[in-house]
């Protein structure tokens, strides 16, 4: 069997270092992990090493985790990977637990890190919008009015175009066909150059904007992910008067990597995003 074992994933499957508590539940939990982060199946030789467990221990594992549905078997290539029933279950579980609630713990260290308001942005499927559903603030007056839980159109202000920047080209030519101008009175921006702006977002991992959804406001947001695809931001936003002065890239890589993070707890699996779905 180990001959048969492809080692072209060994570069996709991180190493499981040694820690205390080697019982069943203990080496059940690495083995799993080491499946969900592979990107293909991979063979019971290299599990072994990766968990650094004898391959006889990982056999009887994954045999007892296979009559479960939770391991996957791939008869032609002999390998192991994910099962039916471990994916229904994570499903369940995702679907049970409103992204708020997960997403609460982060928005609300980074109103503390910064000391300003710090956003859960939804996107909203088929409406070209997205609504704030939840936030924390910091300690500072806001000094404006921010809407909860209202659609909001994509095009306008970091928050919307953190999301939009990763919907495919179909998706941002209907937004843009149908956007209006902002509560400010801006006019929506050619198509061409909304393209320009959103792969630059791609690029970057966030935006930034001020004076889009509201005058007087500065907004830095980075997109959040589900396993498959974008399901919102983070937006740190705050008048612009206090952000004078400040390096709001620094900011927004903090941002960005509290997004990544919660994304990675949302399922999502960190690889390039500097394309849109479509491409």
């Amino acid at each position: 069997m180990a001959g048969s074992e492809r080692a072209s994933s060994s570069a996709n499957v991180r190493e499981i270092e040694p820690s205390e508590g080697g019982g069943t539940v203990h080496r059940v939990i690495q083995l799993l992990s080491v499946l969900s982060e592979a990107r293909e199946p991979i063979g019971v030789s290299e599990i072994a090493l990766r968990l650094r467990l004898p391959v006889s221990t990982v056999h009887r594992l994954l045999k007892l985790l296979r009559a479960e549905g939770i391991v996957g078997w791939h008869i032609k290539e002999r390998q192991y990977g994910i099962g039916a029933e471990f994916y229904r279950l994570s499903a369940r579980v995702l679907a049970s637990v409103p992204i708020p609630e997960i997403a609460r713990p982060t928005i609300e260290a980074l109103a503390e890190q910064f000391d300003e308001t710090v956003l859960l942005g939804l996107h909203l499927p088929g409406q070209g919008a997205m609504m704030f559903a939840s936030r924390a603030d910091g300690s500072s007056d806001l000094q404006y009015r921010l809407e909860m839980l209202k659609p909001l159109p994509l095009i306008w202000g970091a928050s919307g175009k953190a999301i939009l920047a990763f919907l495919d080209a179909e998706e941002v030519g209907r937004v843009h066909s149908e956007a209006i101008s902002s509560s400010e009175g801006v006019s929506p921006p050619d198509l061409a150059d909304l393209r320009r702006v959103l792969a630059e977002i791609r690029a970057k991992g966030y935006a930034i904007s001020a004076n889009e959804k509201l005058r007087g406001a500065q907004g830095i947001a980075a997109p959040i992910f589900g396993p498959t695809k974008v399901v919102g931001c983070i937006c740190l936003t705050a008048p612009i008067e206090r952000m004078r002065g400040q390096d709001l890239n620094r900011i927004a890589l903090q941002v960005s990597s509290a997004a990544k993070g919660l994304s990675h707890v949302l399922g999502h699996r960190a690889k390039s995003q500097a394309s849109t779905p479509d491409e």
